[in-house]
């Protein structure tokens, strides 16, 4: 029995909202994506399905997050410029355009929305993947399995190079170490583990010092998320990795995000 397939629909900003669950809109680069974003967190809010700190956009960089909230907040300025005219003028933006054709009674509600959500724009959570984690561990807290008054540090070399070191000495004093890595060599292997916990690390020497390098990198970042532990030190590598298993390891976590960003 196969699974269905199901065909894309083509994408209408004047169409219904998203309902509840996943929604994925496909596209090239250059077609329209930033828009569709900012057009739709207009609407949940305007349409008065969320207020604007229920609002939650995350993007890649600073430069695309800061693009996205300023193209959100000309959106909701221009819906207030726009409804503020009884009746509303003529456009060719099919949103204001949505907008404006509603009753007065409805027209007068979204007007107060959008100039409800301007003022409060701060409120709202437009950002990094980085900068959302941040928001969620401080919104969890001790219940997000982290010490929320971590400091946020961006380089690891010194606590990599050290750790290295020590695991190297350790192994050496061992009866039958093996060929063992150079620090040099354990500390690249360490580094991509820390940097993504997923991978799986594959090397291209001899095979026996290849399985000596990849124990002692596990033993290394383990002792590595120690002494970053111990310092009060995070990455902005563990900051994501830590928030991924509070959520995936509790359901109230998920639960309390969920309840505070519903959109």
């Amino acid at each position: 029995m196969t699974a269905p397939h199901h065909h894309p629909q083509p994408f209408h900003i004047s169409g219904p909202l998203p309902g509840p669950g996943l929604t994925a809109i496909e596209a090239s680069a250059g077609t329209g994506k930033t828009y569709a974003i900012a057009a739709l967190a207009t609407r949940f809010v305007v349409e008065g399905t969320i207020d604007i700190a229920d609002l939650l956009v995350v993007t890649f960089t600073r430069a695309a997050a800061g693009e996205l909230r300023e193209r959100i907040r000309q959106r909701l300025t221009g819906v207030v410029d726009h409804l503020q005219h009884n009746p509303p003028p003529a456009t060719s933006d099919p949103l204001l355009t949505m907008f404006g054709n509603e009753p007065p009674d409805t027209r007068h509600e979204y007007l107060r929305r959008a100039r409800s959500a301007v003022s409060h724009f701060d409120n709202a959570t437009i950002g990094t993947i980085h900068g959302f984690c941040s928001a969620a561990r401080s919104l969890l807290g001790t219940a997000g399995g982290t010490n929320p008054d971590s400091s946020l540090t961006s380089d690891v070399t010194t606590i990599v190079t050290a750790t290295c070191t020590d695991v190297l000495a350790a192994a050496s004093l061992q009866p039958d170490p093996g060929e063992l890595p150079s620090s040099d060599e354990l500390a690249s292997a360490v580094g991509a583990l820390i940097a993504n916990p997923a991978i799986e690390l594959w090397t291209t020497g001899k095979k026996e010092k290849d399985t000596v390098c990849m124990a002692l990198a596990a033993v290394a970042v383990a002792q590595v998320r120690d002494r970053l532990h111990a310092a009060g030190l995070l990455t902005f590598d563990t900051m994501v990795t830590e928030l991924r298993d509070a959520l995936t390891g509790s359901a109230d976590n998920a639960g309390a995000l969920a309840r505070h960003f519903p959109v």
